[in-house]
Order: structure tokens, then sequence, then C-alpha cells
């Protein structure tokens, strides 16, 4: 059977000499080192430290979400789970959501050697997710950490009639000594991209929901894990001196 191939991205990328790699490596306490990635998150022109590419790369990210396409006009609008867009419409992404930390006058972390990272769901034409009903269909592989917050999500449903429904995202470490050294992650807004974000239309301004978070896979019935074609998943390194 063939499967639309639901890729993951991230963001911050190596710098363009290295752009085939996915390690993201700095030293905490070295700003000539970790400038790179500050740079990319920020999209600062003027910074000329040379870690900050890592921080404009994630600037240039966050910082697209709060200038909306004139063109736009009313197709922008304020979604939530019982309030999706309606046709020729797309639902606005706040940025701010994404939580205190994790900002371009933080550094994204990275000088505090708690680097942040944004995941985005690859976009695919007219695509709905096929989202899981209830917590008795999550699959038995699904890292129990995201499977007690869906159950709290269920067990809090928006209406009576209304759960919030997600592509679901886990993040971990892929080996043993991966998983002890990652320590907690922690996901803003929330470990997963609503429902009301489906189906990609095209229309004009549409933003896609990101998320700030080396392995991680988006949960939905029709997602299909591929580790070795990377279907369904994004693998990165990050290492912190």
């Amino acid at each position: 059977m063939q499967y639309p191939v639901s890729g993951l991205g991230f963001r911050p990328r190596p710098p363009a000499k290295s752009i085939e790699s996915t390690l993201i490596w700095f030293n905490r306490g070295k700003a000539e080192n970790w400038g790179h990635w500050v740079k990319e998150l920020t999209n600062v022109t003027e910074c000329e430290l040379n870690w900050g590419h890592w921080v404009k790369e994630l600037t240039n990210v966050t910082e697209s979400y709060r200038f909306v396409d004139p063109n736009a006009g009313a197709q922008l609008t304020t979604c939530d789970y019982d309030k999706p867009a309606n046709e020729n419409q797309f639902c606005e992404f706040k940025i701010d959501e994404l939580g205190g930390f994790c900002t371009k006058e933080r550094r994204f972390g990275y000088e505090e050697g708690r680097p942040c990272i944004i995941v985005k769901l690859n976009k695919i034409y007219d695509w709905l997710p096929d989202f899981y009903p209830s917590v008795k269909d999550l699959p038995a592989h699904m890292p129990n950490a995201v499977k007690d917050i869906i159950a709290k999500d269920f067990a809090e449903p928006v209406t009576q009639n209304i759960t919030r429904q997600n592509v679901w995202i886990s993040c971990e470490g892929e080996n043993p000594a991966d998983i002890e050294n990652i320590g907690l992650v922690n996901y803003y807004p929330h470990p997963g991209f609503p429902t009301y974000y489906y189906p990609f239309t095209n229309v004009q301004g549409y933003q896609t929901g990101v998320l700030i978070n080396i392995e991680c896979k988006a949960w939905a019935r029709n997602i299909h894990h591929d580790r070795k074609e990377r279907r369904g998943s994004v693998h990165f390194e990050l290492m912190v001196d």
C-alpha cells in the first residue's frame, strides 16, 4: 500500500558547509561556539557572533509567524478545537504560546545549555490525519509520557462531543545512553499539532503549527513509521559541551 510521506523537519539547521549533517553541537559557555544556532533561530541579521547561525535559523522561523501576508486579508482566523477555519480561511498560529524560555531574547536556551528545537510537520496538500479516536486505540509502542497527556486530554473534552484531537509528537533518545543523557524534554505549547490546522489546502498566507522542543515521531493512525525511509519521524543529534 502506498502512503503519503508524512515527514518531519527540524530547526535550527547546521551551517551551509555542513548542510548534510544532523548534528547540533555547541559549548554552553562559549558564545562564539553556539552563536550560529541562536542566530539561526532569531533572524537577527546584525548578530556578529559565530554561534548566531543557530539563533538566526530559529528566528527566521519564529518571526515569520509574527507578520501576516497582507494579501491574506480575512483568510486568517483564530481557531480552536470547536472552532475550525471556514472554507478559504486558515488558522493563525500564535507564536507567543511557545513559552517565555524559547525566545530570541533568551538565545533560545543555547547560552544556558538548554537548547530549543523547532519541529514542523511537512505539508501534504489536502491530507487529513486519521486521529486516534480514543485512548484504547493508541499503539503499544507509543511512549507512556505521551499516552498520559493524551489520556488527560480525552478526560477533559472541549465540549461533550469534541475532544482535543492532535497529531501527537514524541521526542526521545534513540539508544539507552541517549535516553539517559537527554533528560526531560519539554514541549511548547503542547506535544502535538491540533486538528484544526488540517487539511492543508494551500490558502495564501497559511501558517503551519510549530512545536518547540533526538528522534521525534508524529502520531496519527495514518502516519506510518519507517526509520530507514524516515517516514513519520526526524532524526538529529544534539551535543552540548
